[in-house]
């Protein structure tokens, strides 16, 4: 998938999923469009990265349907001076979207496998945003 196709895939998102959800939050929607989800996902769900619907991650654990997870974020009101705890992080989506939003956040994550992708996903996502 091109940088453009995953640009448009996120749009699209936002357009059809999120946006009819109600959420507001200019920050949120900022965030949602520019952290590219698939980043977050195996490889061989990359091309559905953005779709309405949950996505595998192994272990029986999945990264939530995007308008679920951003109706959760535009309901917590998150604020910039805000510290988060990230419970289940999975392999940090939600850590690197919570990220640009609060002034700090911790994620947590039980399974190794899954912190560990979770590690190194966001310190190549962090590097790349320097």
């Amino acid at each position: 998938m091109s940088l453009s196709d995953r640009h448009q895939a996120q749009k699209n998102m936002i357009l059809s999923q999120i946006l009819p959800q109600k959420v507001t939050d200019k920050t949120l929607l900022e965030v949602l469009a520019r952290i590219p989800r698939k980043m977050f996902v195996p490889e061989a769900y990359e091309g559905v990265a953005c779709i309405d619907g949950e996505v595998p991650l192994g272990y029986n654990r999945y990264m939530i349907a995007p308008k679920t997870f951003a109706t959760m974020l535009n309901h917590a009101e998150i604020k910039a001076d805000d510290s988060v705890l990230d419970i289940g992080c999975n392999t940090g989506y939600s850590t690197a979207i919570i990220s640009h939003l609060a002034r700090k956040v911790v994620g947590l994550e039980s399974n190794t496998d899954l912190a560990s992708k979770a590690n190194t996903r966001l310190n190549k996502l962090f590097l790349f945003s320097a």
